[in-house]
């Protein structure tokens, strides 16, 4: 169960510049480095606690590979952590690029038919010219029944230095097709606060592959709206 609810908190958006040259690659695969390993810092007090297993006590660890069909691509770093209903996220690229979020929140539920987890974070930008500076506020939704799961984020960004608001939401729906494989079909949309700003979507079929602790997740994604393909590549080891 873990391994879907943390994988499907993966999720994508087109919101990046198309012109980043690869020094600025590589600084935001270095500065992703850096902010996992003060994550697994923070978390390590939880080493000598009580290892009673409970549903929600997990972390995951993620990769993942934006390729346009047009050709660009983008890296995305993910770092999740759940501890008796508390949640701590770090993610790079997510939001904005080259930008990093912190975020914090608490899971509430009374059955794995329905739970809600209400986060808020900060948005900090690795790079003045294309990064992104604001708040964010952002609750998961999900739930399985029986073979189906589903999952959706919905989130509002506020952004400071004159930076315009954002809004985003990604739904996902799921089944299991065989012991180790869950199709999924998902969803999501970005809109900028900005006047006249297009509103981005895409959809498409997702395969959620697992072996043992690590998965495989690819995803193929169309925007009715500008006629742009993607191809998303994820990798991680849940725990």
């Amino acid at each position: 169960m873990c391994v879907f609810l943390i994988v499907d908190k993966v999720i994508f958006c087109d919101r990046i510049e198309k012109n980043q040259n690869i020094s600025k690659m590589k600084k935001t695969f270095r500065i992703s480095v850096m902010l996992l390993m003060l994550a697994l810092n923070s978390l390590q007090a939880n080493a000598g606690q009580d290892s009673t297993t409970v549903s929600n006590k997990y972390t995951d660890i993620s990769l993942f590979e934006n390729y346009r069909l047009s050709g660009y691509k983008n890296p995305l770093l993910w770092y999740v952590r759940e501890e008796e209903k508390y949640y701590f996220e770090v993610r790079m690229n997510f939001d904005w690029s080259n930008t990093a979020s912190i975020v914090i929140g608490k899971t509430f539920s009374r059955s794995s038919k329905f739970w809600i987890t209400p986060k808020a974070g900060v948005l900090f930008s690795c790079d003045d010219k294309s990064g992104y500076n604001g708040l964010t506020i952002e609750p998961n939704i999900g739930g399985k029944i029986g073979k189906f799961k589903y999952f959706s984020m919905i989130q509002y960004a506020i952004g400071i230095d004159s930076q315009k608001d954002f809004a985003y939401s990604y739904i996902e729906t799921s089944v299991q097709v065989a012991k180790n494989i869950r199709f999924n079909v998902s969803g999501q949309v970005f809109q900028s606060m900005s006047q006249n700003e297009d509103v981005w979507v895409d959809i498409g079929p997702q395969l959620l592959i697992s072996f043992g602790n690590f998965y495989f997740k690819p995803w193929y994604t169309f925007d009715p709206n500008h006629i742009n393909e993607k191809v998303i590549i994820g990798i991680g080891y849940t725990y």
